[in-house]
């Protein structure tokens, strides 16, 4: 059971690591965001522990309040990425395509065109879907 140094408890072992929580299954936003603001000064978590799983609670408020992907990806690398995940592309977030270029790529993907590589650049395949 446990005496004076023996090393065991009534606890058993060693705790198992803590991870911070990242707000699965949680649909309410303002429960995302209390969440959230718990978390952000919680010294309970190191601090990449902190990073990590405010960086996915933010994903989720996200996903949450937005309604369309136009709301849902507004920078250059979000817009990157999901015409990655749609197109079947593999464009870098460090490529040099001005925002304009990626703007007009983005929008087509929307309507449902795929994005080919044609040399070395990826246009917009007009073609019959």
């Amino acid at each position: 059971m446990g005496g004076r140094g023996s090393g065991g408890g009534r606890g058993g072992g060693g705790g198992a690591a803590k991870k911070a929580p990242t707000g699965e299954g949680i649909t309410d936003k303002q429960e995302l965001i209390n969440l959230y603001n718990s978390i952000s000064g919680n010294p309970a978590y190191t601090i990449e522990e902190r990073v990590r799983a405010m960086r996915s609670i933010d994903e989720r408020i996200n996903d949450l309040s937005a309604k369309t992907p136009k709301e849902r990806y507004r920078t250059k690398a979000d817009k990157i990425r999901y015409m990655n995940e749609v197109s079947g592309t593999d464009l870098s977030i460090d490529t040099s395509y001005s925002s304009k270029e990626i703007d007009r790529m983005f929008r087509q993907v929307l309507k449902g065109k795929k994005i080919k590589r044609l040399g070395y650049e990826y246009v917009v395949d007009y073609g019959k879907d």
